[in-house]
């Protein structure tokens, strides 16, 4: 889109968006049509390839004529815009590929993102400095690749991811100095990859994890200033490996006490434990 694409990212002509018995002349990227939905819970028109917004002209140019309801097949990248809001995209469904945002320092909400239900790739939001909540992302219940939630210095709720279950691949929440709980992640059951939380300041408990039976990686809670409890992982039976290292406020017998449990239960991974509170 104009001098801000990246490659592997075009431009759509905006007659392509007009659904008629035959496609236009678009390349790679022309759309294909589906059976229309008025409530947007399947997409009418799919837009075929990897997506960046920069501007608001950017997001414009996503919109199907008629404000249909459409998915994307590849990557959308939000990235590096003066944008506030996304609700352009209300009458998103689906992205084939990973949806990132990032370095967007006006951005204050994602209302707009109500409709988006499934999310093949992964889910990334880093450097949003005023972002104060996920709410937009409420209707997600779907992400088969990684969920990066860091740096973000205004984030104080996720609450609006209550509807996952599982991630395919890591969990990262990192670098979210005003994330005081996990609040919205009471579902979640399983992950994939590793599991990271850390260096977010005024997380004082992992309480909302207390479904979590299952990672696949590394658990690894490192850095959190204000974490005084690992009480939610109590239902946790599966770990690919373990470090709770330089929580302050975390007393060591607390890692401990986990780290014997898991073992008892078959664990014979590496066991970090350096840096807590003695």
């Amino acid at each position: 889109m104009k001098g801000n694409l990246r490659r592997g990212a075009r431009r759509i002509a905006p007659s392509c968006f007009v659904l008629i018995a035959t496609i236009c002349g678009c390349d790679e990227h022309a759309l294909s049509s589906r059976t229309a939905s008025s409530d947007c819970t399947s997409p009418t028109v799919a837009l075929v390839g990897d997506f960046v917004i920069a501007t608001e002209e950017d997001m414009a140019m996503l919109i199907p004529a008629g404000d249909e309801c459409f998915s994307i097949t590849g990557d959308l990248t939000i990235a590096e815009t003066n944008l506030t809001h996304v609700e352009g995209l209300r009458h998103l469904i689906s992205i084939g590929g990973d949806l990132r945002i990032r370095f967007n320092s006006a951005l204050t909400s994602l209302a707009g993102l109500e409709n988006l239900s499934n999310i093949d790739g992964g889910l990334r939001i880093r450097f949003n400095d005023h972002l104060p909540s996920l709410r937009g992302l409420n209707n997600l219940t779907g992400i088969h690749g990684d969920l990066h939630i860091s740096f973000n210095d205004e984030l104080a709720s996720i609450e609006a991811l209550s509807g996952l279950t599982g991630i395919g691949e890591d969990l990262d929440i990192f670098d979210c100095d005003a994330l005081a709980s996990l609040k919205g992640l009471e579902r979640l059951s399983s992950v994939g990859g590793f599991l990271q939380i850390g260096d977010n300041r005024q997380l004082m408990n992992v309480e909302a994890l207390g479904a979590l039976t299952r990672i696949g990686g590394s658990l690894r809670i490192v850095q959190n200033q204000s974490l005084k409890s690992l009480d939610a992982f109590d239902r946790l039976t599966q770990v690919g490996g373990f470090t709770i290292e330089n929580n302050p406020m975390l007393a060591t017998q607390s890692a401990q006490a986990l780290a014997d449990r898991l073992r008892a239960g078959g664990f014979a991974g590496e066991v970090i434990i350096d840096g807590n509170q003695t």
